[in-house]
């Protein structure tokens, strides 16, 4: 089953985020647990990134109405990306850790 995540296209790397363009869209994904589970239980999931070439800069955000989980920020190439977005940007371990938090 695919679950919607919405993404946050933010330009976290630019002086001021006031100046940066942000775009949100949706996009289907089927990354199976924990990432799921987290889509799932988040009111909303934000991923944020930024291009360099084949690589990307990025970093989830999962957030409910008590609290906001930042994950660690990752650089991965940008393949991996647009194949499997959660898991190229927060990892398995850490997505378990803030599953247990939700």
């Amino acid at each position: 089953m695919k679950n919607i995540l919405l993404i946050s296209l933010l330009s976290f790397a630019l002086p001021s985020l006031a100046a940066s363009k942000i775009t949100q869209e949706h996009i289907d994904t089927d990354e199976g647990f924990p990432y799921k589970n987290l889509i799932m239980k988040a009111d909303r999931v934000e991923l944020s990134y930024k291009e360099h070439g084949d690589e990307v800069e990025c970093r989830v955000a999962i957030i409910t109405a008590n609290n906001t989980h930042q994950g660690t920020p990752k650089t991965t190439k940008a393949k991996n990306l647009r194949h499997k977005p959660m898991a190229a940007c927060l990892s398995r371990d850490e997505a378990k850790q803030f599953l247990a938090q939700l």
